[in-house]
C-alpha cells in the first residue's frame, strides 16, 4: 500500500535524527486518535466532564510524567524541561496529583529485589514471550502488571473503587492511567520477554532463571542502544497526519471484542504477546556480558529487513491502541 510505504521511508528516514519516545509523542498520538474517534459521542462529553479542558493527547503522558516524582523518601515532584509534554502538569495543583500518587502506591505490591516500584511496574507485565496467551496468575503476570491496572481504571471510570493493591482518588487520574495504559499495552516489549542464558541462548519458560531475564528487552542492546527504547521510538513531525488519516479507516472496519469491557484488555495483551514473536525472530544474541557493578546486557544481532518489520508493527499497534482506545470510552459511557 503506498501510504504505508511512503510511512515507512519517511520514518526510516528520521531514524537517526532525534526522536521522542512512544511514551511521549506516540502516547499523544494514541490519544489524538482517540479524541477524533469520539468526537460528537456521548464518551467525549464524559471526558470533557472528568478532563475539562485537558484532551486524552494531553492525558497520554500523565503517568510517566509521574515518574518525575523522587521516590527516595523526600517524595517530591523534580521539573525537567527534558519533557515539555509534562508542563501541563508542573503546576502546584498538579505536582500535588503526582505526589499524592505515586507516594500512596508505594510499598503496596511485592517489590522484589532488583524490581521498580509498585506504580511503575502497573505498567507492564512480563510473560515470556513463547506465551501465547495472557491468564491471570502465568507467569510474568501479577496482580499489579498492566492489565490488572487498566482493569483497575475502568473499574474507576465505571464509579466502584480501584482493587487492591491499587490507588487511583479519581477519575481524573484513572482516565489519565487508562489513555497511557491502553498505549503501553500495545507495545509488545510492555508485555513480554525472551530469556537468554548466559551463552547467548534462549530458553525455554520451563528452564529461566532470574539470570535469564531481559526485563522487557531494555537489558538487550541493539545498535548501541536497549532493544526496548527501540521499540518505543516514534519520531515527532512523521506519524501524525498519516496516523489520524489512517486511523479512521481502521475504526470503521475494526470490529468490537465480544464480552464485557472488563475481559478486553487480557485479549489485548495475548495479542501483543503473540507480537512479541516478530520482534525476536531472527534475532541472534552474544553471550552475557557484565560490568564490575554487576550489570549484565546481551548484544543482539538482526536481519537486514528488521527495521522496517519494527516500524511496521509500530504503526498497526499504535493505530490499533487508538481505535480500541475510543472503543472502550463508547462502551463505558453508550449514553
Amino acid at each position: 500500500m503506498q501510504w504505508k510505504v511512503r510511512w515507512i521511508v519517511l520514518l526510516l528516514a528520521f531514524n537517526s535524527a532525534d526522536s521522542c519516545a512512544w511514551n511521549a509523542i506516540g502516547h499523544q498520538v494514541i490519544g489524538g486518535i482517540a479524541d477524533r474517534l469520539i468526537e460528537g459521542t456521548p464518551a467525549q462529553q464524559h471526558v470533557r466532564d472528568i478532563l475539562r479542558a485537558e484532551s486524552l493527547s494531553t492525558a497520554s503522558v500523565w503517568a510517566d510524567c509521574a515518574k518525575g516524582v523522587d521516590e527516595q523518601g523526600s517524595f517530591r515532584y523534580v521539573s525537567s524541561d527534558r519533557f515539555p509534554e509534562c508542563q501541563p502538569f508542573d503546576t502546584p495543583e498538579g505536582r500535588e496529583q503526582m505526589v499524592d500518587y505515586v507516594m500512596r502506591n508505594d510499598g503496596r505490591c511485592t517489590v522484589l529485589p532488583g524490581q521498580e516500584t509498585c506504580h511503575r511496574q502497573y505498567h507492564y507485565a512480563d510473560l515470556d514471550s513463547s506465551m501465547s496467551v495472557y491468564r491471570p496468575g502465568v507467569e510474568g503476570s501479577s496482580d499489579h502488571d498492566i492489565v490488572s491496572g487498566i482493569k483497575a481504571a475502568v473499574a474507576v471510570l465505571a464509579g466502584r473503587q480501584a482493587p487492591d493493591p491499587f490507588y487511583i482518588p479519581s477519575k481524573v487520574v484513572a482516565l489519565r492511567l487508562l489513555v497511557h495504559w491502553v498505549g503501553d499495552l500495545h507495545q509488545p516489549l510492555h508485555v513480554a520477554a525472551v530469556h537468554i542464558d548466559s551463552a547467548g541462548q534462549i530458553v525455554s519458560a520451563q528452564e529461566f532463571l532470574a539470570e535469564s531475564e531481559t526485563r522487557g528487552g531494555n537489558l538487550i542492546r541493539h545498535d548501541g542502544r536497549s532493544l526496548h527504547a527501540e521499540w518505543d521510538e516514534a519520531p515527532e513531525g512523521v506519524v501524525q497526519p498519516l496516523f489520524f488519516q489512517e486511523a479512521a479507516r481502521a475504526a470503521r472496519s475494526n470490529s468490537l471484542i465480544p464480552g464485557p469491557v472488563e475481559s478486553w484488555p487480557e485479549i489485548w495483551a495475548s495479542e501483543s504477546a503473540r507480537n512479541s514473536l516478530r520482534v525476536f525472530d531472527g534475532m541472534q544474541f552474544m553471550a552475557r556480558s557484565c560490568t564490575a557493578n554487576n550489570r549484565c546486557v546481551w548484544e543482539a544481532h538482526t536481519p537486514e529487513s528488521y527495521a522496517e518489520r519494527r516500524v511496521n508493527l509500530q504503526h498497526d499497534a499504535m493505530i490499533e491502541a487508538g481505535v480500541r482506545l475510543s472503543q472502550l470510552l463508547s462502551a463505558l459511557w453508550p449514553r
